[in-house]
């Protein structure tokens, strides 16, 4: 019986391996999809890769395997770009205007960002003084320069301006820092702002080809930013951030999935083959090269056919996780849970976030959620053709939030 059982999976694995291609819009099911548990597995793999450098618990795994070219959080980072950029220009597509466009992504982002400012501000700040100062507050002020209120108000349009707060964490591992993950969130607001620009000039429905185009010019950036930085620097200023042509570069083809969905063959040998050649990439140094069409095809692959469909259904935490894992992982290095090892550690980290995660979507964002269709009076139909929108929310709601390397 066994060997019969044993010779089904097998033939299971060969039939699904030899099926033909088939196209993306087709083969990708919007309410069943595992984008949810991949973003939230991209979120547990950024505390991974931060327990290194906030635990001072040795290099990344992914430093010495990818010849320094990248570490675990750098490809969470770009997972959460990819899946962002597919499933905003879906939403914006859908959207009645850029007006409700930009009004759902303010409320999706914004809420829960304020709010982690205020949690680290007034909740973190004074706990790390407290545990500093021999379990009292005395001495703490949240008016002192470089202090809480300063933390929320330099802080408060997104720019992360101050990252400590009253020099609290200046003798940490990782000095100088209560929420080194936050920075990204201005790249993702970018993004979406290019979106509703090419969404206002009809150029994500009708003229598809110049998104095309526009990665296609990305790309080249991308490459002589890695081959000739002080060249790519001459161009334009802008270009002397080593992250905004990279992660763009990933949200954009995340777009350019979307548009081109109906186009774009979904094939499982494609899917395994590009999952080979990324890892080869980052084994034998030309991973700059490759990496963006690779690896946009791997995670679409893999959101596509991976069995965890339903996950996140009820509540996505991948969000909180990313806004309150650092600084937790702050208070715990202050704790010296670090010197248990790395999976004490990164293990205490994930328990302690999950619940300030939860508290954030059940108390904050969910809340927030609801505001989404604020004056809209009814449901506009969908456009003839469309599938209902992906994952278990709208997808007007739904966004990736990427996290620091």
């Amino acid at each position: 019986m066994r060997l019969i059982s044993e010779w089904r999976v097998v033939a299971g694995v060969r039939e699904r391996w030899n099926r033909p291609a088939v196209v993306s819009s087709v083969a990708f099911d919007p309410k069943r999809n595992a984008i949810g548990w991949m973003r939230t597995v991209f979120a547990l793999l950024v505390i991974l890769s931060h327990s290194f450098p906030l635990g001072a618990l040795g290099t990344d795994w992914l430093i010495r395997f990818g010849q320094g070219q990248e570490v675990l959080g750098g490809v969470a980072v770009k997972g959460f770009f990819v899946l962002s950029g597919f499933l905003i220009t879906s939403s914006c597509l859908r959207s009645p205007s850029v007006f409700r466009y930009l009004w759902q992504r303010f409320l999706r982002v914004m809420p829960g960002f304020w709010a982690a400012l205020l949690v680290v501000a007034f909740g973190f700040a004074p706990l790390i003084h407290w545990l500093q100062n021999g379990h009292s507050f005395r001495g703490f002020s949240v008016t002192v320069a470089g202090g809480s209120v300063d933390y929320v108000r330099k802080n408060f349009f997104l720019d992360m301006n101050q990252y400590d707060v009253a020099g609290l964490t200046s003798k940490l591992p990782a000095p100088n820092a209560f929420n080194g993950s936050l920075w990204t969130l201005i790249y993702e607001v970018k993004a979406y702002l290019i979106i509703g620009v090419l969404g206002v000039f009809g150029i994500l429905k009708d003229r598809r080809v110049l998104v095309l185009g526009g990665v296609a010019v990305l790309y080249g950036l991308h490459v002589l930013n890695k081959a000739a930085p002080a060249q790519i620097v001459a161009l334009s200023p802008r270009f002397a951030d080593p992250q905004l042509i990279a992660l763009i570069l990933c949200f954009m083809l995340g777009s350019t999935w979307c548009l081109y969905q109906d186009r774009i063959q979904l094939d499982h040998r494609m899917g395994v083959l590009a999952i080979i050649v990324y890892f080869c990439s980052l084994r034998y140094s030309f991973y700059e090269i490759s990496m963006p069409f690779a690896f946009t095809y791997a995670v679409m692959y893999l959101a596509t056919y991976l069995p965890f469909r339903r996950f996140g259904t009820k509540a996505d935490l991948s969000y909180g996780i990313y806004i309150y894992a650092f600084p937790v992982q702050q208070t715990l290095a202050q704790l010296k849970v670090n010197r248990h090892g790395l999976l004490v550690y990164a293990g205490a980290s994930v328990l302690l976030t999950l619940p300030l995660a939860a508290a954030s979507y059940f108390l904050v964002e969910k809340h927030f959620l609801k505001l989404k269709n604020l004056g809209l009076r009814k449901k506009l139909p969908l456009v003839a053709g469309d599938a209902p929108l992906p994952s278990e929310q709208d997808l007007s709601t739904e966004t990736v939030v990427p996290s620091v390397p």
